[in-house]
């Protein structure tokens, strides 16, 4: 019976002997396996090329935390699938913050027709949710300058600028 060999292996002990030209051979052979995987999870070629380097990349960094017991590839995908997820949990929660960003500063500047056209349905359950778990003051803020009411005391700026750091944490 023979042993399957993990042919990265080779390319293992040269890295770690000092050839740093050893990992082309390594990222040759599993460039495309690796983008096609990350694209199955970001789904644009323009991300997952990205994401793709950025797995290269950390493999290269941490290659003397590679367990030779285990397969490469095995390791590799790993790494990139976790660079792929955590792009996405970046990306969605980015969007939110955008969102809160937008809402704070459609609400400083007043502007209730742009309020309503910015604001989706979806983003609008979630902001609604997020605002009634505001300590009072600061949800009474920004009901206040939604609604028109609010002046532009230091209180009311120091409570607005409260509930926009609040928001932040509770959507992120």
């Amino acid at each position: 019976m023979t042993d399957k060999v993990d042919i990265d292996l080779v390319s293992l002990h040269k890295i770690r002997a000092g050839d740093k030209n050893a990992f082309n051979e390594i990222f040759t052979r599993h460039e495309k396996p690796t983008f096609y995987l990350i694209k199955s999870i970001v789904g644009n070629d323009t991300d997952a090329e990205d994401l793709m380097m950025e797995t290269f990349t950390k493999a290269y960094l941490k290659i003397e935390t590679f367990i030779p017991n285990n397969l490469f590839k095995t390791w590799l995908a790993k790494i990139a699938t976790n660079t792929a997820l955590d792009f996405l949990k970046y990306r969605n929660r980015r969007k939110t913050i955008d969102d809160i960003d937008l809402l704070i500063n459609t609400i400083e500047n007043q502007d209730p027709n742009q309020l309503q056209k910015i604001i989706s349905g979806e983003t609008r359950i979630s902001i609604r949710e997020a605002i009634n778990c505001l300590q009072p003051n600061y949800k009474q803020a920004i009901i206040r300058q939604i609604n028109g009411y609010g002046n532009r005391s230091n209180l009311l700026r120091a409570y607005l600028f409260r509930a926009r750091k609040q928001l932040k944490k509770l959507i992120a």
